[in-house]
């Protein structure tokens, strides 16, 4: 930066500040401009193309969207990437105010907007996680609601010693579908004498839980980073239950 500003002669260091300034301040209001238009278009995209019934976000956290473009590297490479000269031998003409004006849009961008996000997110009450991801609420309820019929269906065709073992099963699922808004996944405990009929039924209940998962994605009713995530749980899953095999 001091290079940099040796080299430039015409313009007053004040003059220069208020320009940078004046120059932030456009900059945030473009990317704050633009990330409304960007988000309904978005939508349109998801709603109309691929079928996914995304509701449209409020205005808050779009606007946060739009405060986080914070600017880096990258900005102050593309500056210094300007020649020096042009092809005809003349200096570039002002070079060093463009890549001082990069340095204070990178300083204010940084400073103001990264150290004003956490006390801006908190009074805009975006702190709090609330609903949690849409597409990944849904999708555990299509997986429970998977199972509880497996588990329905299965139970029909049971043995008759093996009934409490559903029924506990059933009732574990059950409470799971209904404490879905609360987030409330923690292990029943149950553990059945017969761990081999219940390890048996738990596979074949992760089995059917990875196909709605794949049947979900393919449908584009949720993204891949929700799939990846529902996957990773059962594959902790399994090995929880491989751990606590006695076979094993």
């Amino acid at each position: 930066l001091p290079y940099i500003l040796s080299g430039i002669r015409i313009h007053h260091l004040g003059g220069l500040l208020l320009l940078g300034i004046l120059f932030s301040v456009v900059v945030i209001l473009l990317r704050l401009v633009w990330v409304y238009p960007g988000a309904w278009l978005s939508n349109v995209i998801r709603h109309r193309f691929l079928h996914q019934p995304e509701p449209f976000p409020s205005w808050r956290p779009v606007f946060i969207v739009g405060w986080t473009g914070m600017r880096g590297v990258v900005a102050l490479a593309a500056a210094l990437s300007l020649p020096r000269m042009l092809e005809n031998g003349a200096l570039f003409p002002e070079r060093n105010v463009m890549i001082f004006l990069t340095f204070c849009v990178i300083f204010v961008t940084l400073v103001l907007q990264g150290l004003t996000l956490p006390s801006l997110i908190r009074r805009l009450g975006l702190a709090s996680t609330g609903d949690g991801n849409i597409e990944e609420k849904a999708a555990r309820r299509a997986m429970l609601e998977a199972t509880l019929a497996y588990l329905d269906h299965s139970h029909e065709d049971a043995q008759p010693e093996f009934a409490p073992l559903h029924d506990e099963l059933i009732r574990y699922y059950r409470r799971r579908l209904n404490a879905i808004d609360g987030n409330d996944s923690a292990d029943a405990g149950y553990r059945p004498e017969d761990y081999a009929r219940w390890r048996d039924l738990s596979r074949h209940l992760m089995a059917v839980q990875r196909a709605t998962i794949l049947h979900l994605r393919n449908q584009n009713e949720i993204n891949d980073e929700v799939a990846r995530a529902l996957e990773r749980e059962l594959d902790l899953a399994e090995a929880r239950a491989s751990l606590a095999d006695p076979a094993s």
